[in-house]
This record gives C-alpha cells, sequence and structure tokens, in this order.
C-alpha cells in the first residue's frame, strides 16, 4: 500500500471512528431518559436550541423521522450547516482532495442565528399552542 494511501486512511480512520462510536452509543442507548444533561437548562431551566438533539438523533438512527423532528425541529437544519460549513474541510483531512469551501455569507449566518434565538424562545414560552416544540 503506498504510503500517501496509508497516511489518507488513518486521518478517515481518526476522523470517522469517533464518530461512529459517538453514534453507536445514541443507537444503543435509551431514548425514554435524556442522554446528557443539559447544562444551560440546568442553569436557566430553559430549552436550548440543542435540548433533544440526542434524542432526535436516536429516533433517526431507529428510522423514526416524525418523533426525530418532534424531539429537536431544528436539528436537521443545524446538520445542513455543520456539513455546509464542515464538510469541504473534512473532505480535504480525510482525502488530501482540494474541495471549495462552501462557506455561507455573514447575512445568511445571522438569518441563521436570529432563527435560533426566535427557535430557543419560542420552545421556552408557556403557549399550548407551541408544545409541539418542546424536546418531548
Amino acid at each position: 500500500m503506498p504510503r500517501g494511501l496509508i497516511r489518507y486512511a488513518l486521518r478517515c480512520a481518526l476522523v470517522l471512528l469517533p464518530a461512529l462510536g459517538g453514534l453507536a452509543l445514541i443507537y444503543l442507548g435509551d431514548a425514554s431518559r435524556p442522554f446528557l444533561p443539559c447544562p444551560f437548562r440546568a442553569l436557566t431551566g430553559w430549552y436550548c436550541p440543542g435540548c433533544g438533539a440526542a434524542r432526535a438523533v436516536h429516533a433517526y438512527l431507529h428510522l423514526h423521522v416524525w418523533q426525530a423532528f418532534l424531539f429537536n425541529p431544528l436539528l436537521p437544519f443545524l446538520a445542513a450547516l455543520l456539513l455546509l460549513v464542515a464538510g469541504p474541510g473534512l473532505v480535504r483531512f480525510c482525502t488530501g482532495v482540494q474541495v471549495r469551501d462552501r462557506v455561507p455569507s455573514a447575512r445568511a449566518l445571522i438569518v441563521f442565528a436570529a432563527a435560533v434565538a426566535v427557535f430557543t424562545v419560542l420552545r421556552n414560552l408557556p403557549l399550548p399552542f407551541l408544545a409541539f416544540l418542546k424536546p418531548f
């Protein structure tokens, strides 16, 4: 095996093995109780934008898409943004292939941050018609 190929295989393993291990732990976990306590919720009593994300990933891994959406409706959008921003760097790190970075504009990031803030406020309002935003 060429030396460069071994180096790139080790780099991919460095990235993929912890990610796959984390997904395996979430897959095998019990979704009826929280996976990790949320420090933001412990300090403020409010649900953070990520509350319910581990249970949502658990539901996605078990192909329960609607249940996953109910745990955290923001997660698919956060995952898409993460792939958009970090994906090219991961491909470059693992394979050495130059991939064009797809960095969102500052305006798009501001709009997304505002949407996350509005989502956080709405999911914490004690209104019955917004109960679907709570991570249950």
